[in-house]
């Protein structure tokens, strides 16, 4: 649910369709729905003379309109009006939203804005999708993280991340056996997972049909590689980047935590959309667009997002435009932070899924945002193979490769006379370079180190 803190006024904006969407906007109708809707829902609180006031314009994000309403006893509340084209899967995936949202609100304490009433067609009085919720107010997080002013007295970031800590191994105490989205059964209101309403947010580029009804998966290997099937339809990552991610997601994710049971995840867990008290701990966690059961290492046990942007080249580039910000030492220490929170918070059970999810949640990143995937698939590729050296060869040698030529009804065929010299040119597959062994050792080429992982360690970016 996109809200009030994560959203811009719209006196930024000189988009023509926004103007001419709010200037459609019966505010009268916006009120008289507000007032039915409050005394529907407080009968007993609500005076009989109870009025509401509109403030406009409203805030707005890339999808929504949030515009506040104010009642005549001081009570506030959110009308969130989408400002997108509607279809028939725009529907489908709000409601799918909607209903993951009250089973969390109903089956958690989680601070979330509670919802009031929606409709997710247009044939409504508003003639628009709306939601109505409470209007939250606090200090959001990513306005504070970074200023050491805030940080006094009782208020600390150790504090900060334990509160968030407790409230995800909440969101992952709800279990489910499959990945997808949580679906209501209206009739005796029991629960199911069902397909993801598509298979990506938004329809690439190229024009190629968004596949509907993807899935729902048994496993978190099968999610992933389904994934990269489908990214691979659209033509824009490259077919080598594409094989590499295919084998870092065959790779890396825990194989301890492939099956079920799976979890919620917050859609966009980043410090815009979680809102703090003036003791610096949770007071409300916003946006939950996009809910769904996902894989344990990167849904609620995952790390948040500010504290591994590190992992994504690109975005960590941005970042430090503007600083102070976080180095690489202080995120390290903030993991650290947080999976200590983790395990304080759950007994030790959920540690281990925590603990490098970072590496995960990043290839994550890599198969859903197609502008970041290159940059993250480089500084992935780099710690798993040491040298960022090796990584391009792969990529130089993959876009020769037969494997990648080859179509579904051929038969592999690889003969002798194709087969390129060993690096280097030494016959022995030695590039040169004596191999370090040993558990714990560090190597380097001058660019980078790479490290072996214990079990209980959890893996820095340094490369």
């Amino acid at each position: 649910m996109e809200d009030t803190a994560s959203i811009s006024s719209t006196s930024d904006s000189s988009d023509n369709g926004l103007a001419a969407l709010i200037d459609s906007l019966d505010l009268d109708a916006m009120r008289i729905l507000l007032v039915a809707t409050r005394k529907e829902c407080h009968t007993h609180l609500a005076p009989t003379d109870l009025s509401c006031t509109i403030v406009s314009p409203p805030q707005h994000g890339s999808y929504n309109l949030l515009y506040e309403a104010r009642f005549s006893d001081g009570v506030s509340w959110a009308l969130r009006i989408a400002r997108y084209p509607w279809n028939e899967l725009h529907e489908r995936t709000m409601r799918l939203d909607i209903v993951g949202y009250q089973y969390i609100s109903s089956h958690t304490s989680i601070p979330m804005p509670r919802i009031y009433a929606y409709n997710c067609g247009l044939d409504n009085v508003l003639h628009h999708p709306y939601v109505v919720t409470d209007f939250m107010r606090g200090t959001l997080l990513i306005d504070v993280w970074n200023d050491a002013s805030w940080w006094i007295g009782e208020r600390s970031k150790e504090r900060l991340l334990a509160s968030v800590a407790k409230h995800m191994v909440a969101l992952a105490e709800l279990e489910f056996d499959k990945i997808g989205c949580l679906d209501r059964n209206e009739a005796d209101g029991s629960h199911h997972v069902v397909p993801f309403p598509c298979a990506f947010d938004e329809e690439e580029e190229s024009g190629i049909p968004n596949t509907l009804n993807f899935g729902p998966f048994e496993s978190a290997h099968a999610y992933y590689l389904a994934l990269v099937r489908e990214r691979g339809r659209y033509g824009i990552i490259g077919t080598d980047r594409l094989a590499v991610l295919r084998m870092l997601l065959a790779t890396l994710p825990d194989d301890r935590f492939d099956g079920p049971p799976f979890h919620f995840g917050h859609p966009d867990f980043d410090s815009q959309n979680i809102l703090i008290d003036d003791a610096g701990e949770v007071s409300g966690f916003l946006d939950w667009d996009g809910l769904c059961i996902l894989p344990r290492q990167v849904a609620a046990l995952t790390y948040p997002s500010w504290l591994t942007v590190d992992w994504d080249p690109g975005a960590y580039a941005g970042y430090k435009e503007n600083p102070p910000y976080d180095t690489e030492a202080d995120l390290h220490m903030y993991r650290q932070m947080y999976t200590g929170a983790i395990d304080a918070a759950s007994g030790g059970r959920f540690t281990d899924i925590t603990r490098n999810s970072h590496v995960v949640s990043s290839l994550f990143v890599a198969v859903n945002a197609t502008y970041q995937c290159y940059d993250i698939l480089d500084k992935v590729g780099t710690y798993v193979f040491g040298v960022e050296e090796t990584v391009y060869k792969m990529y130089f040698g993959l876009q020769r490769s037969t494997w990648l030529a080859l179509g579904p009804s051929d038969i592999a065929q690889f003969t002798e006379s194709e087969q390129q010299p060993k690096p280097g040119g030494a016959e022995d597959g030695s590039d040169g370079d004596e191999e370090s062994e040993g558990e714990g050792q560090t190597g380097s080429d001058g660019d980078s180190e790479y490290k072996t992982v214990g079990e209980e360690e959890i893996v820095e970016s340094n490369v």
